[in-house]
């Protein structure tokens, strides 16, 4: 995603709605953004550090940690799904890229 489309899709937001981006420990890297979505996230204190606020989505079971959730924007690197396609393709066409 470039610049122009990310500031495009972020101002489909309210302004003051928090901005989360996703944070994963695998694969290592830096990554372009793919996917800009609203998400139901909770602040979580507890793992705050610094300046940095961390954001969790919400659990019952740790709901007693976490401010009221609320809506933010998210960030992601993972495109979204284009979903599964079942199909039957004959070998011999897999072979030839497609040409009988």
């Amino acid at each position: 995603m470039n610049v122009g489309q990310l500031i495009q899709r972020l101002s489909t937001f309210p302004a003051d709605m928090p901005v989360v981006l996703a944070a994963r420990d695998e694969p290592v890297g830096d990554y372009e953004v793919m996917t800009v979505s609203q998400e139901t996230m909770a602040h979580d204190p507890s793992y705050d550090h610094g300046h940095v606020r961390v954001f969790q989505r919400p659990d019952p079971l740790w709901d007693y940690r976490h401010d009221p959730a609320r809506e933010v924007v998210f960030l992601d690197f993972e495109g979204r799904s284009a979903g599964v396609v079942d199909a039957v393709v004959p070998v011999a066409a897999l072979e030839t890229g497609g040409q009988p």
